[in-house]
């Protein structure tokens, strides 16, 4: 936040008709060229000199500035951060799934091997080790 005071003038016409105009009519004489306010370009010196130009203060206005100033480079490193975190996300999440989804896999692969295993035996050698389990538990 800045705040700027700034001293204001008019230019003032001698006489007392143009201050009865403006005291009952208002306004007051303009400058005919705005460029009379500022310091030439031309100037080389130390002194400026406005004889004959008479002004007359007015008060001041006070102005306060709330700035922002927005750079590229925040944006980009924000912008770049989120979609840094947007990737670690999504391949956090593929990641999980597809562990997940290898691991039933893998299981799924072997129950059909076993069950495979178990149809390609003998039926005797499976009653008889059906049978010696149930002599060894008894």
């Amino acid at each position: 936040k800045h705040s700027v005071k700034c001293h204001t003038w008019r230019p003032v016409q001698a006489g007392t008709a143009s201050a009865l105009r403006r005291f009952f009519i208002g306004g007051s004489a303009e400058l005919e060229d705005n460029s009379y306010v500022r310091i030439p370009g031309t100037f080389k010196g130390e002194r400026l000199s406005r004889f004959g130009f008479c002004t007359e203060t007015t008060g001041s206005v006070t102005f306060s500035l709330h700035c922002i100033q927005q750079a590229r480079a925040f944006i980009d490193a924000a912008l770049l951060k989120k979609r840094r975190q947007k990737v670690v996300d999504q391949l956090g999440g593929f990641s999980q799934q597809g562990t997940v989804c290898s691991i039933l896999e893998a299981y799924q692969r072997a129950h059909k091997r076993l069950q495979e295993a178990r149809e390609s035996l003998p039926r005797d050698v499976l009653n008889s080790t059906a049978q010696h389990q149930l002599e060894s538990s008894a």
